[in-house]
């Protein structure tokens, strides 16, 4: 039996580039979400997945590995969820509705932001994307607001000594 040729890889910009094709530059109205798209977990999970995501990077004593934020304010729907999909497909815990936390070696970094620059220069529009790179002394200094948490444990655990 003959091997299929394997699928060709479509990236995210190239699959933006297709929806656009298709009809994207037409507003989707905000009533006719699905409520799956409104929902995001509640704090208490939230805060949980960034304790993880932190413990994790403390962990990796990886000094090439950046730490950044992702923040966005994106009027179309449909670039909205599928930006969101595409920052969790590459590692990033979303924080909130619009705004990620993400840690990567620079040049995959440069990656992500390449690609969300070209996404938002696909189309007019008045969107916006931050990317914010942050240091884990800028972590351990986030303050979060509803829950107490102590990041510094988590960002840079403290050495015990027991004698």
């Amino acid at each position: 039996m003959a091997k299929r040729p394997p699928k060709p890889v479509i990236t995210f910009p190239e699959r933006l580039r297709r929806i656009r094709q298709a009809g994207l530059h037409t507003e989707t109205p905000v009533g006719h979400m699905r409520e799956r798209d409104r929902l995001l977990p509640d704090l208490v999970e939230r805060v949980r997945r960034i304790e993880a995501f932190l413990h994790h990077q403390a962990t990796q004593n990886d000094p090439t590995l950046m730490l950044f934020f992702v923040m966005y304010d994106i009027e179309d729907n449909r670039v909205r969820r599928h930006l969101a999909k595409y920052l969790i497909r590459q590692g990033c815990t979303r924080m909130q509705k619009s705004v990620f936390l993400g840690s990567a070696g620079y040049k995959r970094y440069r990656e992500i932001a390449d690609t969300l620059e070209e996404v938002n220069s696909m189309y007019d529009n008045g969107d916006s994307i931050l990317i914010l790179p942050v240091t884990k002394d800028n972590m351990a200094q986030l303050n979060v607001i509803g829950k107490n948490l102590n990041f510094q444990m988590v960002v840079a655990p403290p050495k015990i000594l027991i004698i």
